[in-house]
């Protein structure tokens, strides 16, 4: 098999992750791993696992290995299949229910195994300072946030085009985020990397409300928002016009 010396250690990878899953992700938002050795199949026979509980959104990661030629393909909960992946990649879910791992002996006259290791998750991205729909008055604001294990990058985008990478440790996440007046949408992308060169993204959008109308906060400075600027100019022309009016009634009183 191509990868021989590769898929041990593949294998064992997925195995770890799919331990963090059952420790660190919430129940309801993944399915248990599933992994084992299948029976001996014969040539023409397939031997399949169930992933179930799949929700729209989720990743779905596996890993497997044989010394047989077995053919491989994914079907989905709607009866139709994904075929051509390779033995160590993970798909997103686009629909909800039960997903099958299938194998099937190409051999012409041997028995075939093999081992496997299969779990899905629902990707954690969390907002924690400012709270999401929270008010604030800082232009610069620094946003943070958690994320669960299996991410290996955070971007974060305020306009859903152009995303820059956060500051990541763990499960935690760091981003200067520069906000306009008014509201506001944070695009937060988690990126986690299913087999050799595959990786797939899941987006949340978190949203805040930056209040310029007194006084905020830029660059470290504070400035004066429109809504003083507007008393300010409203005093200017009232005033003038109340000394006008004093004027002219003083001079009917002469």
């Amino acid at each position: 098999m191509r990868f021989k010396h590769w898929k041990p250690l593949v294998l064992i990878i997925v195995f770890l992750l799919a331990i963090f899953a059952i420790i660190l992700i919430p129940s309801e938002a993944r399915a248990d791993p599933v992994s084992g050795i299948s029976p001996s199949f014969s040539p023409d026979e397939t031997f399949h696992i169930a992933i179930g509980d799949v929700t729209p959104g989720s990743i779905i990661s596996w890993g497997w290995d044989s010394d047989d030629t077995l053919d491989f393909w994914v079907k989905l909960p709607d009866g139709s299949t994904i075929t051509g992946l390779p033995w160590a990649y993970g798909i997103k879910a686009q629909q909800s229910g039960t997903y099958e791992l299938w194998w099937k002996n190409n051999n012409w006259f041997f028995s075939a195994t093999v081992s496997y290791y299969a779990f899905s998750f629902y990707p954690q991205i969390h907002l924690v300072t400012p709270e999401d729909g929270s008010t604030i008055t800082n232009k610069n604001q620094q946003i943070t946030g958690t994320c669960d294990l299996f991410a290996s990058k955070i971007r974060v985008s305020t306009n859903n085009v152009t995303f820059a990478e956060a500051d990541k440790t763990d499960i935690n996440w760091m981003y200067n985020a520069s906000l306009i007046s008014g509201a506001n949408t944070i695009y937060v992308e988690a990126s986690y990397q299913t087999g050799y060169n595959k990786i797939l993204t899941h987006v949340e959008e978190f949203k805040l409300n930056l209040d310029t109308t007194w006084l905020y906060q830029e660059n470290g400075a504070t400035k004066i928002g429109i809504g003083i600027y507007a008393i300010i100019i409203l005093v200017i022309i009232l005033v003038p016009l109340a000394g006008l009016m004093l004027w002219k009634r003083s001079k009917k009183t002469e």
